[in-house]
Formats: C-alpha cells, structure tokens, sequence
C-alpha cells in the first residue's frame, strides 16, 4: 500500500532579497555599505536587494557574519524562490 503525501507548493514566495533589503532598512545601512562591510561588489548586493540577484552559499556566510542572521535561512530562502520560479516556469511550458 502507497500513503500518499500531500505536499504545499505556493505560487508566490518572497526573493530573500526583500528580507535582507528590510534588515538593512532596519539597521540603517544602505545596500552600498553593506557591500563595503562585507567586502562584496556594490552591485551584487544591489541585485539582490533588486530581487534580480542570488545569493550563494559564500554571500549567506557573510550576511551570516554581519548580520547575525543564519546562513541556512538565506539559503533555504533562495532555495525555496528558485523552487517556486522552476514550478511557475514549468506551468507555463505545460
């Protein structure tokens, strides 16, 4: 016998980069002085923040470092955005 798994797969998820854009807003630092504190080029952190960007497992360790946020929650949330693009992606094609 099968059991059968029901699984949520939301249409919609929030880029981490709008999580990372409120915690500098927060803290009162643009997306350029971030990038300085982290020794990261101005314009990846913007892409990012621009929900247009990434962020890789050596980004999540420095956001980690400076902001004291896990790394795994910028990396689950990357995950969990490209999984929800792929599924949108691949309901179009359908």
């Amino acid at each position: 016998m099968s059991v059968s798994i029901n699984e949520y797969h939301p249409t919609t998820m929030t880029h981490p980069g709008a999580f990372l854009s409120d915690k500098l807003e927060e803290m009162g630092k643009s997306p350029e002085e971030f990038a300085q504190e982290i020794n990261v080029d101005e314009a990846v952190i913007l892409d990012i923040v621009n929900e247009k960007g990434s962020i890789t497992q050596d980004l999540a360790e420095a956001f980690e470092k400076a902001l004291k946020i896990p790394t795994h929650f910028w990396m689950r949330g990357q995950e969990m955005y490209d999984e929800c693009l792929a599924r949108q992606t691949e309901e179009i094609s359908a």
